[in-house]
């Protein structure tokens, strides 16, 4: 067989030592590969001929082969300008050319945990203990039932307490994009509406990915939501400009300084368990369109949770809500959202449309609230590209928004409206390959408390490898304080995981130094960060430092105030692992609390090494080890998942099967992988019949235990290879000649065994 970028192809005629390639078909060579190769260079294999030539000639045609000593295939190097040329589809696709495709086991389970250990050296105070908890279980795979689950045990002192997390019972039907749900559940409306936590049962289709216990959930107006204490990091322009803790509850992103001095501000969160996700907010409200036909739709019912309460506790409270989105056109979209609870009722309208060089939305909205009484909100958006001049990569954004002082939403029933007026714009271009220039500006309304406003206007700039942008800033706040500044950042990539940066800010009178490595899903991984933070002569220093392997992660950091008077020192560690099962298969991984992907070794390599790679091989996602199994946490439900597997120390000539899968998880879910098997033994025979050779023919190769039959083949010589042969007698029958013969296969045989010259039989 021949293999090209870990992809096996269609077999072709070699001479071969154990140890080395000796010869091979060119014309054979261009046929298997008559997909990968450019149409020229297969026509000069074709040209060369069905005879062997010496394999260094290869170099002539601009290609090279060597011989694989364990898997006795063909391994084949391509330069790029000699392949075909791909025509590539940006569409979904599902197309996995020469990979097998594995789907969950039917009972599944992973548990990831995390000791979170703080103390302040201060001598004084007890050190924080946190172990946090988040698992699944599935019966029934993709389309089966699940049960997420997470909480968290706090240890402080002789202080201990339990608090835990959403569980959810639901299951999936992919087909139809569907979910049914039950247990504690947050109901999420278009923007106007709001959200709501509430235990009772949903019903939703989305063409998302779905994610039921996300770290971040958008909740309108640039907020959002943390379920977990969370270390959260806000970027603008591509340089961290803040890094703060926060405890589970609603964020609110005015709260965060600059945020509007960009129009793409980036958060990334990582809670107890090391999961990070990045959202990106926008002046403009997330303008969507639906393919014509299409429809997505949620609906909750339940009772209402204690919002004030940080256990799960709930009211006697009622609550019904839902929308419902349709693509009516390719330009046109229109969607619809209502609810009612005791508190509050509301209803509101949304309409889409593409055109002027991007995405135009009109939305509105009334309620009535026992508290606030009737009100309404209507609000308008924009955002588009190219819209001047397509040279110059422009972009604009847009956003008014006006709502009545007693307009109420699920988020915020029982009080009446802060926000009256609320409108933004944006707009960005490039002056160059190198520079860019940005100006906005913002305005707030509001009821009880002055108007809040801002202006501004950017400029960055590439030089060599740095960036250099800075933004000039005028404003004021609701309370009449002054917003007026200067935000400069100089940042440089190091390498493709890192990166150093340096900002300052006269309006807040801060500065910012980072050295960052930024931690990649490759294993072993080692990163880092080490930054410096200064606000009126307070200066804080910070370390941390993060180890993964496929077993465990491993983070110590450090924070030491400077220039602070009764400052302390504040250390933290944290250590995580995890188990992951699944139809009988047992592992051990760093993450597999929302699902995995678990290799393990049959039994006949149990001195084989096994690493698991990404589709492009730059990533390694696992490796086996002392406890056998390698187990990957899933990245991508419902989205096929290529995998290659490097087997390395197999015994000389063993065919451990297939090189890559196709992984279909679903949203929680553990699939099961066994490379290698019984199967892995190949016996090399020159087949004679009445003293002449079986040259050139074609048989059946039958496995008499188990009724198994394959083809094979045999070359001039009539030398015939008989590959995936396990323990037992077997039977090779040659019809056109009415020849057979019989052998057996022991236990002891090695992976390849060359039996030399064999008399077949008259078939009776």
């Amino acid at each position: 067989p021949v293999v090209v970028d870990g992809r096996r192809f269609p077999s072709v005629p070699v001479q071969a030592t154990v140890q080395s390639l000796v010869a091979i078909s060119p014309a054979s060579l261009a046929r298997s590969l008559a997909d990968v190769l450019s149409p020229d260079t297969a026509r000069r294999l074709t040209e060369a001929g069905p005879g062997l030539i010496p394999a260094e000639t290869l170099g002539e045609y601009g290609l090279a082969a060597r011989l694989d000593t364990q898997t006795l295939s063909v391994v084949v190097e391509i330069p790029a300008l000699l392949r075909r040329a791909a025509a590539v589809s940006l569409a979904p696709t599902d197309a996995f050319d020469g990979a097998e495709r594995v789907y969950p086991g039917r009972v599944s389970a992973g548990v990831t945990a995390a000791l979170l250990v703080t103390d302040q050296l201060d001598g004084e105070s007890d050190p924080v203990g946190q172990v946090s908890v988040a698992g699944f279980a599935n019966v029934g795979g993709a389309k089966g039932i699940n049960l997420d689950y997470s909480g968290v045990w706090q240890v402080n002192g002789d202080n201990q307490t339990f608090d835990r997390g959403p569980i959810v019972l639901f299951k999936d039907d992919p087909e139809r994009a569907l979910r049914y749900s039950a247990g504690d559940l947050a109901a999420i409306l278009p923007r106007l509406g709001g959200s709501a936590n509430l235990l009772g049962a949903g019903y939703q289709r989305t063409f998302l990915d779905l994610q039921p216990d996300r770290n971040i959930r958008p909740t309108g107006r640039r907020s959002f939501v943390v379920e977990r204490q969370s270390v959260i990091e806000v970027y603008a322009n591509g340089a961290l400009i803040s890094r703060f803790t926060a405890q589970p509850g609603p964020v609110d992103l005015g709260d965060i300084p600059l945020a509007d001095l960009n129009n793409q501000v980036t958060i990334v969160v990582e809670d107890a368990l090391g999961r990070r996700e990045l959202d990106s907010f926008s002046l403009s409200s997330d303008l969507a369109l639906l393919a014509p036909g299409l429809s997505e739709f949620a609906v909750n019912a339940g009772v209402l949770r204690n919002e004030g309460d940080a256990e799960f506790s709930y009211t006697s409270r009622p609550v019904v809500a839902g929308f419902y989105t349709r693509g009516v056109s390719e330009n046109l979209t229109v969607s619809g959202h209502g609810a009612w609870s005791e508190p509050v009722a509301l209803a509101g309208a949304s309409v889409a449309f593409g055109g002027l060089r991007g995405v135009v939305q009109a939305e509105a909205g009334a309620s009535r609230s026992d508290a606030a009484g009737s009100g309404f909100s209507v609000g308008f958006s924009y955002r588009g590209g190219a819209i001047f001049d397509a040279d110059r990569n422009d972009s604009l954004a847009v956003r008014v928004e006006y709502a009545s002082r007693d307009f109420a939403s699920l988020s915020d029933p029982d009080s009446q409206n802060e926000v009256e007026w609320d409108a933004g714009v944006d707009y960005r271009f490039d002056v160059g390959e190198r520079t860019s220039l940005s100006v906005g500006g913002g305005w707030i309304s509001r009821y009880d408390a002055g108007d809040q406003w801002f202006a501004s206007a950017g400029v960055s700039r590439r030089v060599e490898r740095l960036v250099v942008s800075a933004v000039a800033r005028a404003g004021r706040t609701s309370d009449g304080r002054d917003n007026s500044g200067l935000f400069f950042t100089i940042s440089r990539p190091l390498g493709r995981d890192a990166f150093a940066s340096v900002s300052h800010d006269t309006a807040s009178r801060s500065t910012r130094v980072d050295y960052v490595s930024n931690r990649r899903p490759s294993v072993p991984d080692f990163s880092y960060r080490a930054s410096v933070t200064d606000r009126n002569g307070a200066t804080d220093l910070t370390a941390s430092a993060l180890y993964s392997e496929t077993r465990f992660e491993a983070e110590a950091g450090v924070v030491t105030p400077v220039g602070v008077e009764d400052a302390t020192e504040t250390v933290t560690a944290r250590l995580q692992t995890g188990l992951a099962f699944v139809d009988g298969a047992i592992g051990v991984s760093r993450d597999p609390g929302r699902g995995f992907v678990l290799f393990r070794k049959h039994p006949t390599l149990s001195r084989a090494r096994l690493e698991i790679e990404s589709g492009a091989g730059e990533q390694v996602l696992a490796q086996t080890g002392p406890f056998g199994t390698a187990v990957a946490p899933t990245r991508n439900p419902y989205r096929a998942e290529e995998m290659r597997i490097d087997l390395t120390r197999a015994p000389v000539g063993y065919d451990y099967g297939p090189s890559t899968y196709v992984v279909e998880a679903g949203a929680r879910t553990g699939v099961k992988v066994t490379v290698g098997s019984d199967s892995y033994r190949t016996r090399v025979a020159l087949l004679t019949f009445e003293g002449r050779p079986v040259s050139l023919s074609y048989g059946r190769l039958t496995n008499l235990r188990t009724g198994e039959e394959k083809s094979f083949f045999t070359n001039r010589a009539g030398r015939a290879a008989f590959s995936d042969l396990a323990p037992g007698r077997y039977r090779a029958f040659v019809e056109s000649i009415g020849a057979v013969l019989e052998f057996e296969v022991a236990e002891r045989d090695g992976p390849f065994t060359d039996v030399g010259t064999v008399q077949m039989e008259r078939a009776p």
